[in-house]
């Protein structure tokens, strides 16, 4: 490898660890408090108010969710393409992220196939959105990434946060309806939750037990019981189908990872990455 090559992958790995800390940032629409009729059915209506301007919101029902989660990958964006496309009789779409102030990013190519009717929008986009993320915290915990923030791939409250994001926009319902309606009451933190728990699964020393990594690779919530970490399943109205990869739907097509910035080609170190086809489906 040229001495040349060897300075930019320095370069890379000084920039990663100088933005080690940085986040991914969300903004979204303060909304007045306001009365919402969730369901017809329900005997009263449900008031919204502003989410609280802070990167970890805590249910005590659903546990947490990261703010800077809820739009990875602009879903918004992706319903939208997704939309074009099968208007279209087809065709190829993408999705990206950047990190550490777009020091680096990921990027995803799909084919959705010309037979998808304008009722598959929705389920499409979500199988493609929940497919991404699955890819995109698979690259975050990738080198050298992973040497950087070994805890960010994952974590416990990522793809939650990412489903809930989805569901805002396909929806068309914003966070702040979404939580007054489902989620409930939620209080503002600035700490997310651990990132090592005591495990029996783990063998510690003299017979002790053990400390693991506390991951999440499913779209649903996750909380501390007293019997360790448990799945909690969404309320019934944001259940929502994922429609499955194939031939007749959609295929994941390449990833690449980009380097300083996405639209700035003179400065990209693009990398293939492993193709692995990953089907998604929701509980």
């Amino acid at each position: 490898m040229s001495k040349w090559v060897w300075w930019k992958w320095f370069i890379v790995m000084v920039c990663l660890l100088l933005g080690s800390f940085a986040q991914l940032t969300h903004s979204y629409q303060v909304a007045q408090p306001v009365a919402l009729d969730c369901n017809r059915q329900a005997k009263r209506a449900s008031r919204v108010t502003a989410l609280p301007h802070t990167h970890y919101l805590f249910s005590e029902r659903f546990g947490w969710f990261d703010a800077s989660h809820f739009n990875t990958g602009q879903p918004g964006k992706v319903l939208q393409d997704v939309e074009t496309a099968v208007a279209n009789g087809g065709g190829v779409i993408t999705i990206q992220q950047g990190v550490r102030e777009n020091i680096t990013g990921y990027k995803a190519a799909y084919r959705l196939s010309g037979r998808l009717r304008k009722a598959d929008v929705i389920p499409a986009a979500l199988g493609i959105y929940l497919d991404w993320s699955m890819r995109f915290e698979a690259w975050e915990a990738g080198l050298p990434r992973g040497l950087v923030a070994p805890f960010t791939p994952f974590a416990v409250e990522d793809l939650p946060s990412q489903y809930l994001g989805f569901v805002s926009y396909a929806k068309k319902m914003s966070l702040e309806a979404l939580f007054a309606c489902y989620i409930g009451s939620v209080t503002a933190l600035e700490e997310g939750p651990p990132d090592l728990v005591l495990s029996d699964e783990v063998a510690g020393t003299e017979g002790q037990v053990g400390i693991m990594r506390l991951q999440n690779k499913t779209f649903t919530p996750m909380v501390p019981t007293e019997a360790g970490w448990q799945r909690v399943n969404w309320p019934k109205p944001l259940h929502m189908w994922a429609m499955s990869s194939s031939p007749i739907s959609w295929q994941f097509l390449a990833e690449t990872t980009w380097y300083f910035a996405a639209d700035n080609h003179n400065l990209h170190l693009q990398t293939e990455l492993p193709q692995l086809p990953r089907d998604v489906f929701m509980q």
